[in-house]
């Protein structure tokens, strides 16, 4: 039989005649010639025909063609069935058909004889005339075709023709199997709908998404994955960052060994070569959840990249925080201390004048530090908040460089640090609130005094900046800066080791702020430790086009308030 069966399949065109021998139930053994016919189609699927002949029953007289029919046993089996199946002789004419068949057409007593015009309408005729004369030539085929019920609604059938090969290998017919595939059609629509909609959803998804068999093998990419790799891959782990791909491969390869889902972070490299983070995951694809077999798997890597800066910056900012607050309960505890315990010194019995004196003096002194510390946290907190109001006008860098190295000299001189000051010959003029500008040199100038040790020199001069601004740099030989004190050196809470006099270390900040304000920027440089540093201030330059019609305040203008009572209104608390 596997002989015969080869042969068919090697022979698709025609029949294979050969002899096979079977032992009857009574022990007696017959001969027999048996015909392989290979057959493949959607309805069907791929097999093999084998026909067995008894070449004992050629001696008997064969019945007429017109009355030529199944055994009644067969003819029952046929009649059972929901395929329509009726044979034809090699002149195309009905030899017999099966129930189905005459209840589809309608056949009424005796069909046998019948042509095709009686069972099909002229499309159908033509759509089958071709494979039936392939039959005769010793030819199979399956077709396909669809058609509408009484009720107009589509439906469709398959077809298969065969030739019919007595026991010479003779062709004297062909046999006609159809069956309705409706069903299979309506659930092909059905599987493709849902896959078509399972696909959809995949590609909505923000997520980069794939699918792989088994095995892992990947199967199928969403288009976000390839807009985030800009190529294709063969793995879903190539675009890994080289630093993570260890830790993935042993988490990928165990989940695989073990088919549990896999949640894990990985960098993934996109097509400029910049990495970010990704929540990778991967679940098994079950055809139930009690069935333990796994066909396949669902990855999915969503950006996470944004959520880790943030929680990283937002861990940064309560560390700057904790510090800001430690330094302003240290700096006010301070001067409370010393308050406390000169009140304590003029309370008691047995204090002399010389005592009260001097309790007066620390009196005064700590509550002047204390006041000067809650200006510093309140300017800067309404600078911060931009709650304040810049009175801009024409202001000369010369005149602001003469006055602050005049104001700081004598601290200059008590710390040993030469101050020295450039100021140019041509004047410039910039933009800007004159108080805010000066506060701002000002506190750059005592954080680069403080800065440097005895014998050390701090240079206040002009530097040029982009077209359209003018600039003041404040440069000492002091103790420098680090790279990470540069990165954070305008971070609110962020102090770094060069502000060393009394205070919150807002100073830098609030430089940082004024200039931001004024539309201005601040620079800062250093070559390292112990290589001083450089900062750079860059206002506006003043247009007098764009301030026509406006004026500079003129302190002539003045109203005499002898006699009066001035209420002051503070707003630091709004």
């Amino acid at each position: 039989l596997h002989a015969i069966a080869r042969a068919g399949r090697g022979t698709p065109d025609a029949g294979d005649s050969r002899s096979i021998e079977l032992e009857r139930a009574d022990g007696r053994r017959i001969a027999l010639s048996a015909t392989s016919t290979p057959f493949d189609g959607p309805a069907l699927g791929s097999g093999m025909v084998v026909v067995l002949r008894d070449p004992s029953l050629r001696a008997r007289p064969s019945p007429p063609p017109d009355v030529a029919s199944p055994a009644p046993p067969l003819q029952a089996i046929l009649d059972a069935s929901h395929a329509r199946i009726f044979h034809l002789g090699r002149d195309l004419r009905l030899i017999w058909c099966n129930r189905a068949l005459r209840e589809h057409h309608r056949l009424r007593g005796d069909c046998t004889g019948a042509t095709l015009e009686t069972l099909f309408e002229p499309q159908k005729r033509s759509a089958l005339m071709r494979p039936l004369q392939r039959a005769l030539q010793g030819g199979s085929e399956v077709l396909e075709w669809r058609a509408f019920d009484a009720r107009g609604v589509p439906c469709w059938t398959s077809t298969m023709i065969t030739p019919d090969v007595d026991e010479n290998g003779q062709i004297v017919g062909c046999i006609v199997l159809s069956i309705d595939v409706t069903a299979r059609h309506h659930a092909d629509a059905i599987r493709r709908r849902s896959e078509d909609q399972r696909r959809g959803v995949m590609e909505s998804l923000p997520d980069l998404v794939w699918v792989t068999a088994a095995d892992g093998s990947p199967e199928w990419f969403n288009h976000r994955w390839a807009d985030y790799t800009g190529r294709s891959v063969a793995d879903w782990r190539d675009p890994v960052h080289a630093d993570d791909r260890p830790r993935v491969d042993a988490s990928w390869s165990l989940a695989l060994a073990r088919g549990h889902a896999l949640a894990m972070e990985a960098r993934l490299v996109r097509h400029d070569g910049t990495s970010r983070w990704h929540l990778v995951r991967m679940q098994p694809l079950r055809e139930s959840v009690t069935e333990p077999g796994i066909w396949g798997w669902c990855g999915s890597c969503t950006d996470i990249d944004d959520q880790k800066r943030a929680a990283t910056l937002q861990r940064t900012t309560q560390q700057r925080i904790s510090t800001f607050l430690g330094t302003l309960s240290h700096e006010l505890r301070n001067p409370l201390a010393a308050l406390s315990a000169a009140i304590q010194v003029m309370r008691h019995p047995h204090a002399t004048s010389g005592m009260n004196a001097r309790a007066l003096d620390t009196l005064d002194r700590q509550s002047t530090l204390l006041a000067r510390l809650v200006d510093e946290l309140l300017d800067a907190t309404r600078l911060m908040d931009g709650h304040i109001d810049l009175q801009r006008r024409r202001v000369a860098l010369n005149e602001v460089l003469r006055e602050v190295c005049e104001d700081l000299s004598a601290r200059a001189g008590e710390a040993g640090v030469h101050l020295h000051c450039e100021i140019p010959e041509r004047t410039l003029f910039v933009d800007a609130d004159l108080l805010r500008i000066k506060q701002a040199v000002e506190n750059l100038v005592v954080n680069a005094i403080e800065a440097c040790a005895a014998g050390e020199r701090v240079t206040v001069g002009v530097v040029e900046g982009h077209p359209g601004e003018a600039g003041i740099r404040v440069a000492d030989t002091g103790c420098g800066l680090t790279p990470e004190s540069l990165a954070s050196l305008f971070d609110p809470g962020s102090a770094p080791r060069r502000e060393k006099t009394p205070g919150l270390g807002l100073g830098l900040k609030t430089v940082n702020r004024i200039l931001q304000l004024h539309g201005g920027r601040v620079v800062a440089a250093s070559d390292g430790p112990g290589k001083g540093a450089t900062f750079d201030l860059f206002f506006p330059v003043f247009d007098a086009a764009a301030t026509a019609g406006t004026r500079d305040a003129d302190p002539g203008d003045s109203t005499a308030l002898a006699g009066r009572r001035v209420l002051i209104v503070s707003s630091h608390g709004a």
